[in-house]
């Protein structure tokens, strides 16, 4: 329900409701192929929001679309929420100051365990045996994603290489800095 501002503070709310409206048609909108999971909080937690998906779009790409609909958040440092106001148009075109019905919305990018083991591959064949001869060997050429992960997570904790190799391929799957642009691309 959008109802008008009872301070002075911002120009229109938009209640929590209304709110999470807006967010799934936005993220369906920009993310048609990707199933979004959106839940609120309840009691003490109220107007807290958590997304999760799964795979699809990394999370720097879904990250400005959740924070233009936080109405608040919480700073740890200092024990306090605050409010957050955005600016909007109304349907004259008139600038307007929003408050959201969200304290804070807080999300969760989750990788399957195929598109991690592709990624995997990617990075040791782009790479080459520098991680561990092993699971070079291993990854690139047995097809199930299960017994690579597998054999991955018993010699990931064992050499730093190895480590690097897995965080490069989560950054890979994330497109952030850590990997290399071609490698970014081929993950995604």
């Amino acid at each position: 329900m959008t109802r008008p501002a009872m301070s002075g503070s911002y120009d229109q709310y938009i209640d929590l409701d209304e709110t999470l409206r807006l967010l799934r048609a936005e993220l369906k909108r920009e993310f048609p192929g990707t199933t979004f999971s959106i839940r609120r909080s309840r009691g003490t937690g109220y107007g807290w929001v958590r997304v999760a998906w799964t795979d699809g779009p990394p999370s720097e790409a879904v990250a400005p679309i959740l924070r233009g609909y936080e109405g608040g958040g919480f700073d740890g440092m200092t024990d306090s929420s605050y409010s957050v106001q955005h600016q909007a148009a109304d349907g004259n075109g008139t600038p307007v100051r929003v408050q959201y019905g969200t304290r804070g919305i807080n999300w969760e990018h989750h990788i399957s365990d195929a598109r991690l083991a592709r990624a995997i591959r990617l990075v040791l064949g782009y790479f080459g045996d520098w991680a561990h001869p092993e699971l070079a060997a291993l990854a690139l050429s047995d097809p199930d994603d299960a017994a690579v992960l597998q054999r991955a997570s018993n010699i990931f904790p064992r050499h730093s290489r190895s480590q690097d190799a897995y965080m490069m391929a989560r950054a890979a799957i994330e497109g952030t800095g850590q990997a290399p642009d071609d490698l970014r691309r081929a993950c995604q």
